[in-house]
This record gives structure tokens, C-alpha cells and sequence, in this order.
């Protein structure tokens, strides 16, 4: 079973280090074109206003509109899934943690 997850684990590992790479790759074509200095040098501009504004700085992943998907979330068990002795969160305590 180990070597199973470990070996999941190096798969997990190269695939995210090609995925790496491609994107340097479009970093790269991105910061090649002559707009990216304009683009640079009006970001660090809005940043160091919205500094002196007090306003919170608006991230490039923002302006790009591009985000990572939210985390899974694992399904809890159900009621009929558990056994004698487990012990069932009440649900005061799951809307905590979505909170959090």
C-alpha cells in the first residue's frame, strides 16, 4: 500500500512539474510582447495607489480572472454509515468550519 501512495505521490509530483513548465513557457510568450511592460508598470501604479487609499490590492490572479478551483471537499459519512461508537458531528460544528 505504500508503494502505492508514494508512487502516486511521484506521479502527482511530474505532472505538476510539466504543468509548471508549460505555464513558464506562456509566461515567457506573455512577457515577450511589447505590452507586457505597459501592463507591469500601470499594475505597480494601481498597487502603490490603492496602498495610499488603504484599499486592499487587487492581485493579478484577479485581473487575469483566473483562480485555482476550490479545494474537494470530502463527503462526509451519512447517518446510516456509522457505526456503535462513532460519533455523528452536530451540525452547529460543520457550519464552523465552513466559516472558517
Amino acid at each position: 500500500m505504500l508503494g502505492q501512495s508514494g508512487s502516486r505521490k511521484m506521479t502527482y509530483e511530474e505532472t505538476i512539474a510539466k504543468l509548471r513548465a508549460e505555464i513558464s513557457g506562456y509566461i515567457q510568450t506573455i512577457k515577450s510582447n511589447d505590452v507586457w511592460p505597459r501592463l507591469e508598470s500601470a499594475y505597480r501604479a494601481m498597487a502603490a495607489i490603492e496602498e495610499l487609499a488603504g484599499d486592499p490590492r487587487t492581485t493579478l490572479e484577479e485581473m487575469f480572472n483566473v483562480s485555482p478551483p476550490p479545494l474537494a471537499v470530502r463527503p462526509k459519512p451519512a447517518a446510516s454509515q456509522l457505526t456503535l461508537g462513532d460519533q455523528q458531528e452536530p451540525e452547529s460544528a460543520a457550519e464552523l468550519e465552513k466559516g472558517a
